[in-house]
């Protein structure tokens, strides 16, 4: 009711200031879906620096860790 799908209703993903002029617009409905899209830019994870070279996914190097022995102090 508040929002509307701006693909289905022709809007271009490749267009930058039209996806900028969508965003803004809110008066009537909000747009959703694509607003902006380009492919000559790398993926959002593979620009982050501290994740150059690494091969596994940050859920894989989580440990799970028996923090209770550092709990007692506060109790």
């Amino acid at each position: 009711e508040h929002c509307y799908d701006a693909n289905a209703e022709g809007h271009s993903p490749k267009d930058l200031e039209a996806g900028k002029k969508l965003a803004c617009d809110t008066s009537a409905k909000v747009a959703c879906g694509i607003l902006y899209q380009t492919e000559d830019i790398p993926h959002f994870y593979e620009r982050l620096i501290p994740r150059q070279n690494i091969k596994t996914t940050p859920v894989e190097e989580v440990a799970i860790t028996d923090v209770s022995d550092l709990l007692k102090e506060f109790v």
